[in-house]
């Protein structure tokens, strides 16, 4: 079995699926959230799963977001990918 079949396999998919809903409040650029994404779970890891295995599976681009550093004025910069990206990753 190579990666691609691996990772689009539901079990791999629900396992990233667990480990990810932890952070309730994050998003991507799409501004799909946790919530938003669960209320269709298995539509978008049946979708997720079918474009890993068709090729046709394209990442989104990031949302750039700014956190303060503890004990600076200064900002951390960071990129989040969309929930469906990071289920993939």
């Amino acid at each position: 079995m190579n990666r691609i079949e691996t990772i689009s396999q539901n079990s791999s998919l629900k396992k990233a699926w667990e480990a990810l809903k932890r952070n309730k409040r994050s998003y991507g650029i799409d501004e799909v959230t946790i919530a938003d994404f669960a209320a269709n779970l298995d539509a978008n890891l049946i979708d997720i799963s079918k474009k890993l295995k068709s090729g046709t599976y394209k990442f989104s681009p990031v949302r750039g977001v700014a956190l303060p550093k503890p004990g600076s004025t200064k900002k951390r910069p960071i990129r989040v990918a969309t929930i469906s990206d990071r289920v993939v990753q």
